[in-house]
């Protein structure tokens, strides 16, 4: 079964857990980041290939 991961779509491309992000860690925090301050975007995460995607797409490894 894929698991919901939170990503930074920004250059440092930051990818938590759905429990880090129900802990409150909801905006990326890096420096450096040209997106640090934003929300992290919701995407699945395929456990066989590790690839990510978004939560409407279908993901065939």
């Amino acid at each position: 079964m894929d698991e919901i991961v939170y990503i930074c779509t920004g250059g440092c491309g930051a990818v938590i857990s759905e429990k880090q992000f129900d802990e409150g860690l909801v905006v990326c925090g890096a420096d450096g980041c040209d997106h640090k301050g934003d929300s992290f975007e919701k995407r699945m995460k395929c456990t066989k290939c590790e690839q990510l995607y978004k939560v409407a797409e279908v993901h065939i490894c």
